[in-house]
């Protein structure tokens, strides 16, 4: 396992696509400080404040894209080289090579979402100050908005490990996460947990809208909505980590029955 981590993470210090990444949320969280600050100023003249709560987890709405397509491309790649069956004969167990590839995921989208919560802090605390929340409140969004970059990144991995086609599994994977994104962003305008009317339909609606990744991430990011309860927080939580364990469960069960060629 320690080989086989070291090798993912040495090819992903030498990845273009993941330095165009890093990049890329290195600017979100750039652009974001100053939109903040832009609606800072606007607002000063109504006698109210902006301050970096709005824009601190913006990080949540872009690393389902970008992971999408990092796993697709990175553990693609292995398939159309011939590195995947290279590690099988080699003596590497399947189970083995499964959890290295989803650990170096994991770890590569957590490393985007650092970028961005860096440069957001460093670049709009001098402009707006920091967030307002508590501490608690700070450590537990981050909490569950970690368990969420952590579900996408076992779906994807699931989707990638699959499929051996590359192109096939990039299709899939942002194809998906873009319709299942737009789908949030429908429920996050109908979903309300301040004035819930309790119908059967809405609590079903908002099962899913707090199950499914992306819509925790549109949750976790929206500038608006970033007061969430506590108990709703841990509710999409625990279902992150239920996502996780039933997609890589099922990922591995596949993989490890999936001939090579």
């Amino acid at each position: 396992m320690r080989k086989l981590l070291f090798s993912n993470f040495f090819r992903l210090s030498k990845s273009k696509l993941f330095r165009g990444e890093m990049i890329f949320m290195i600017f979100s969280g750039i652009i974001a400080a100053f939109g903040a600050f832009a609606q800072h100023k606007i607002h000063l003249a109504y006698g109210q404040t902006v301050t970096l709560d709005k824009v601190f987890y913006g990080y949540s709405m872009l690393i389902g894209i970008l992971t999408a397509i990092l796993s697709s491309l990175f553990l693609g790649t292995e398939y159309s080289d011939g590195t995947m069956r290279n590690k099988v004969i080699c003596g590497h167990r399947k189970i083995n090579i499964y959890f290295s590839n989803l650990i170096t995921v994991i770890l590569a989208a957590l490393l985007l979402c650092a970028f961005y919560l860096v440069t957001v802090t460093v670049v709009g605390t001098p402009l707006v100050g920091f967030v307002t929340q508590s501490c608690g409140n700070i450590f537990l969004k981050l909490l569950g908005s970690i368990a969420s970059v952590i579900a996408f990144s076992s779906v994807f991995t699931l989707i990638s490990m699959v499929c051996a086609d590359k192109t096939g599994s990039a299709i899939i994977s942002v194809l998906g996460v873009t319709i299942f994104s737009m789908i949030a962003w429908q429920l996050n305008e109908y979903t309300d947990w301040l004035n819930s009317p309790g119908t059967p339909v809405y609590l079903c609606l908002t099962f899913f809208h707090s199950f499914l990744p992306t819509g925790q991430a549109v949750q976790y990011g929206d500038l608006d909505n970033f007061a969430l309860p506590v108990i709703y927080i841990w509710k999409m939580l625990l279902s992150s980590l239920f996502v996780t364990a039933v997609t890589t469960a099922i990922g591995i069960r596949i993989f490890k029955t999936k001939d090579l060629k």
